[in-house]
């Protein structure tokens, strides 16, 4: 058995560490959710940068207070773990107590320290997670295989743990569920084997250390009992607190709204809401002048409200929405509605006599609160993701309706700005055009903006996926708007004379306004609902018409350019010359975090690079000035250590440049961001640890050229791959990803330990070790930010070949530091 120090055991802290990592873990997933649910979605990242920054610092703490030097550091273990178990619970109680209002944050300077707050009280637990594993590594190097493998396969079953739980006990029973976790951690080192009084002395027995068993069990069972208490007996202390601008907040501000259901799986909360206030027919015609039928509010994570309509309510409405000319032109058509969410699109299409209906829904929560629409004899539910649905599908449809996925956010506030949405991507038009039939209508709406945004991309979007299949987009599409949407249809064969007829006495009988025809109207362009300008008929002629759409795009004042899989960004607008203007309104103007949601990882990003810095550089200043203070220059740190350290700060960089945009090329295939966050984070965490674990019977060398042509070659083979098993179930395209990821986790767990066996062996400096933890961690914060900026600004292929680029330097850095001590330890030992 080997011995960390007088009374602990590897095996057994590694126990303690596996428990903890799971815990951690767990937490951090469950962070990620209740930022999406409780502010919005692109503030989940923050988490992230919070749980590295923990991590970062520990290394930073024990090189300046090096605690694996005290005489007894085992003691420390249970009360690192039992700390972290109380400040997650902490953690959570305060961030749900005081939200933080992006909305005012440059209005209201106390919203800056409730952020800061935020950030300190949320990275206590992963600082201590940290602290406990840099400590192990410190006390013994030679054995950080072992314990890194243990706190990565660890971390791999925290992802399973936040996968599972909330479906059973909810999101806040989940985070509650990982303090009482980390409290075990601290009861598993609690018990040492020491002499009991009057044996024989070469005989050990274990017995409690009273300090120890005394106040860590106690405490641990508190906390044990006032978590399962807490998640038994639910009560505003623990429920999440909504942000005051999702929809779900305004909606229950209408008298005698109440919530009547509320249900909870891995990737979304659904909320269902009983309102006389809830009366939405998204562009609806303005001749509709009937009060609106009584509706239930279906709410995805608090926001985007999707009306639930019931069988017994008038559906007079029905010719008056956008999507009923796509039943005038194709009377009795097959349909295939994809993800209609609260099923108004299928109430229209039974009132509107299609034929046989096909409702693809991938969220099965949404299709049990739903309830009855999605039973009715005519309509055939399938639960799974529309893409999914639309590969494996062999059935040709005279109709495809694309539903409208969210309620309209202007975009200025940028809150979905750094969403991914494969819903309209070009991929996933030309897979909803090969599903019609040779004469079939495919049909999307989106809201309308002015200037022209969201509704532009989706045109521009259809043309590329049309052209993409070699058909002309001047023939082969249409659109028109209301008062507030915009809606597309387009076809594989070009629009007959007696089609165009048929749209344009829709449009003229509805009060709709023409947007684009393959054949002018003049009569139908902003004649129902005015606007000084026909600025949108004048936009979509002047994209679809240009010979130069990459010019139209450049000079158009938002990005409004198609989206595709690796750039799925559909609610990204913003380009770089309009942060000037969005900085010249701080202070003047209400706006949500800047007005742009890449303003948040712009901020992020710099508080990033300052904390990095800060956590590397300090332990240099404290350890060379405390140590020539003691006249020791020896142990100083030298250029030839902090080359070593280049080593561990690009390996940081590259496992979370590798790790984000895999997790994003996975969304569409694993069917929603929860999902992939977990199964991808499980597969690299577990074989990381695996090949951690093997690290010291394999040549460090050899590693990286076979993991940095494995890197390379993922952006060609893993797109292939993805669109030949989309089509598979659920649980075999999981199998998949795990099979197809494990190499790779594999091999990128092994340069961290290997690094860190041999710095260890430099006797000059014994800080090296936990400062190159630190690093580590530190270069962590800044790749997580950056691979998210990346990913919006250039796809995910780009932000893999920077990670592979990452992990090259680390291989030149290594070959150069391998070379005989003497060569080069001789030219840079005695610098400083």
């Amino acid at each position: 058995m080997v011995a960390l120090g007088k009374n602990i055991s590897l095996s057994r802290a590694s126990i303690g560490i596996f428990i903890l990592s799971t815990a951690s873990l767990a937490f951090e997933i469950s962070l990620t959710r209740f930022f999406s649910v409780a502010q919005f979605y692109h503030f989940a990242y923050m988490v992230v940068s919070i749980a590295l920054i923990g991590h970062g610092a520990s290394g930073s703490f024990l090189t300046i207070i090096p605690i694996h030097k005290h005489p007894e550091p085992e003691k420390w273990l249970s009360r690192f773990a039992l700390g972290a178990g109380l400040s997650i619970l902490v953690g959570y109680l305060y961030v749900n107590a005081v939200p933080f209002d992006s909305y005012t944050v440059f209005i209201d300077p106390a919203q800056i320290f409730i952020l800061i707050s935020h950030f300190i009280i949320l990275a206590a637990p992963f600082f201590l997670s940290g602290v406990s594993i840099g400590l192990l590594i410190s006390l013994s190097p030679e054995n950080s295989g072992q314990i890194y493998a243990a706190s990565m396969i660890g971390s791999g079953c925290g992802c399973i743990i936040a996968l599972v739980l909330p479906s059973f006990i909810g999101l806040s029973g989940t985070i509650l569920a990982s303090s009482a976790i980390s409290s075990l951690a601290a009861i598993s080192q609690t018990y040492k084997p020491i002499t009991y009084p009057g044996a024989l002395k070469k005989r050990r027995y274990r017995f409690p250390n009273f300090l120890q068993v005394s106040f860590a069990p106690i405490i641990s069972g508190m906390i044990l009992f006032f978590s399962m208490l807490l998640i038994i007996i639910p009560d505003d202390l623990i429920e999440v607190r909504l942000s005051e601008y999702k929809g779900l907040s305004a909606s229950l501000k209408y008298p005698e709204a109440r919530i009547i259901t509320q249900q909870w799986n891995a990737y979304s909360r659904i909320d269902v809401v009983q309102s006389d206030g809830i009366r939405s027919l998204p562009g609806v015609s303005t001749m509709f002048d009937k009060i609106p039928p009584k509706q239930l509010g279906l709410f995805t994570d608090g926001d985007n409200l999707s009306p639930i309509i019931r069988r017994n309510e008038s559906s007079d409405f029905a010719p008056f929405m956008p999507s009923a000319v796509a039943y005038l032109l194709r009377p009795k058509a097959d349909t295939l509605l994809l993800e209609p969410g609260g099923g108004l699109e299928i109430l229209i299409a039974v009132s509107m006599g299609a034929g046989n209906v096909t409702a693809v829904e991938g969220n099965n929560l949404v299709i049990q609160s739903a309830g009855e629409i999605y039973t009715n004899p005519q309509v055939e539910t399938v639960g799974t993701i529309g893409r999914s649905y639309l590969q494996r599908n062999d059935k040709g449809f005279d109709i495809v309706i694309v539903g409208l996925s969210d309620t309209y956010h202007p975009i200025r506030s940028g809150e979905y700005s750094l969403s991914e949405n494969y819903r309209y991507t070009l991929e996933a038009f030309k897979d909803g055009l090969n599903a019609l039939n040779p004469d079939g209508i495919l049909l999307a709406s989106r809201w309308l903006q002015t200037p022209p945004s969201e509704s532009l991309r989706l045109f521009a979007t259809i043309i590329a996926a049309l052209e993409d299949m070699g058909l002309t987009p001047e023939t082969n599409i249409a659109a028109f708007r209301g008062y507030n949407m915009a809606t597309i249809l387009a076809k594989k064969n070009p629009f007959t004379e007696a089609e165009l007829d048929g749209i344009y006495d829709f449009l003229n009988t509805r009060n709709y306004d023409l947007i684009y025809s393959p054949i002018e109207q003049p009569a139908l362009i902003n004649t129902h609902n005015v606007m000084k300008e026909p600025i949108y008929w004048d936009s979509y002629t002047e994209l679809i018409s240009t010979g130069a759409r990459e010019n139209f795009y450049r000079e158009y004042p938002y990005r409004v350019e198609p989206t595709t899989d690796k750039k799925p960004f559909f609610g990204y607008y913003y380009k770089a010359e309009q942060l000037n203007q969005i900085i010249s309104e701080i202070g003047k103007i209400w706006q949500p975090f800047g007005g742009a949601g890449i303003l948040v990882f712009l901020v992020l990003l710099g508080i990033s690079f300052l904390l990095s810095f800060l956590l590397i550089i300090t332990p240099i200043l404290f350890v060379n000035i405390l140590n020539r203070q003691r006249k020791m220059p020896q142990q100083c740190i030298r250029i030839y250590d902090l080359i070593w350290m280049l080593y561990f700060l690009m390996l940081g960089f590259a496992y979370l440049l590798i790790e984000i945009p895999i997790i994003q090329y996975l969304i569409l295939y694993l069917g929603n961001p929860a999902y992939a966050f977990s199964v991808v984070l499980f597969t690299l965490l577990s074989f990381s640890g695996v090949g951690s674990f093997f690290s010291n019977r394999i040549a460090l060398k050899l590693v990286f050229p076979f993991l940095i042509i494995l890197l390379l070659l993922i952006p060609f083979i893993l797109p292939v791959l993805i669109d030949i098993t989309l089509q598979f179930p659920l649980g075999a395209r999981m199998l998949f990803t795990i099979c197809f990821l494990a190499p790779v986790g594999f091999l990128m767990g092994i340069p961290l330990p290997s690094g860190i066996r041999l710095i260890s062996r430099i006797k000059t400096n014994d800080l090296l070790v936990p400062w190159s933890w630190g690093v580590n961690g530190a270069a962590s914060v800044i790749s997580s930010i950056l691979a998210a900026i990346l990913a919006v600004s250039f796809g995910y292929d780009f932000v893999l070949f920077f990670g592979a680029l990452a992990y090259f330097i680390a291989w030149i850095v290594l070959v150069i530091l391998s070379n005989p001590r003497a060569s080069v330890h001789s030219r840079l030992g005695g610098q400083t």
